[in-house]
């Protein structure tokens, strides 16, 4: 979560959801995740060429979205 307020969000746009967080050590998930794309062939890249990718790619993505403006009822369809 990005936002201390995501749950207090979530809590009153849907609060008959139910989270379960389950914690992986990040490059456990990492390497797995790009073995599964070499098998399926969405990717060629090294394992390396796909972290800098990576790396660059969320230095030039920005964090400070303006989340009061998205409608979090389209997440969950009819329900909300």
């Amino acid at each position: 979560f990005w936002s201390p307020m995501v749950a207090q969000r979530v809590m009153c746009v849907s609060p008959w959801v139910k989270v379960i967080v389950i914690l992986r050590n990040p490059l456990d998930r990492a390497w797995s995740h790009h073995q599964m794309s070499l098998r399926t062939g969405a990717t060629q890249r090294t394992f390396e060429e796909a972290i800098y990718r990576d790396m660059k790619l969320t230095r030039n993505y920005s964090l400070t979205h303006d989340w009061n403006t998205v409608d979090f009822r389209r997440f969950h369809g009819s329900r909300a």
